[in-house]
C-alpha cells in the first residue's frame, strides 16, 4: 500500500499563475518512491481557496 501524501501550496497576497516549482520538485519525488501524492493550490490567482475549503479537501485527501 503507498502512502498517501498531500501538498498544499497556502494562501498568498502574491499568487503566481506559475506553481511553486519546489512543490512539483517535491512531488516528482516522492512519485518516484511510489507515495500517491495531491495537492493543493490554495494562492491560485483565479481560484483562492478559504482556510475552511483548504481543511475540506484535506479531509477528502484523507492523507
Amino acid at each position: 500500500m503507498s502512502k498517501r501524501v498531500l501538498l498544499i501550496n497556502p494562501p498568498s497576497a502574491n499568487a503566481s499563475f506559475v506553481p511553486p516549482p519546489g512543490l512539483s520538485y517535491l512531488s516528482a519525488s516522492l512519485k518516484d518512491y511510489g507515495c500517491e501524492v495531491f495537492g493543493i493550490d490554495a494562492a491560485a490567482p483565479f481560484r483562492r481557496l478559504t482556510l475552511e475549503e483548504v481543511m475540506q479537501k484535506v479531509r477528502e485527501v484523507s492523507p
